[in-house]
């Protein structure tokens, strides 16, 4: 059985609820229970909200895109060397750059590998 969503299911409740002939006031509420998940929905899906962490996290993967376009192409940087080259990155920790370099990895923007200057590091270089 497919998952319905809560619109669906209060619009099924009013259809039973016509059926066996229940109260109007009843039906009505059910009714607008039912439009307003829609009214809800539609609004979530026109206008997605993005997180401060998500905001920060696409400013900074621009920074270090920004910064990999300046850097040798060829060799290999460990995230302690990309935090080191960033002076905004004081503070942040390798937990915090991992999701970041990550996601600038699968978007084909950068490439990992072993790390030039320790080859027991992970080490990202220019797509």
């Amino acid at each position: 059985m497919e998952k319905m969503t809560n619109a669906q299911k209060f619009s099924k409740v009013a259809e039973i609820l016509t059926t066996v002939k229940a109260d109007a006031d009843l039906i009505a509420f059910v009714t607008e229970k039912a439009e307003q998940s829609i009214k809800r929905n539609d609004a979530r899906k026109s206008n997605p909200v993005q997180s401060k962490t998500n905001k920060e996290k696409i400013a900074d993967m621009a920074k270090i895109e920004k910064l990999f376009t300046t850097l040798d192409p060829e060799k290999f940087y460990s995230s302690q060397e990309i935090l080191a080259m960033v002076p905004e990155f004081e503070g942040y920790t390798p937990q915090k750059m991992t999701p970041r370099l990550k996601a600038l990895v699968e978007s084909g923007a950068i490439v990992k590998g072993n790390s030039t200057s320790d080859k027991k590091k992970v080490g990202y270089k220019v797509a």
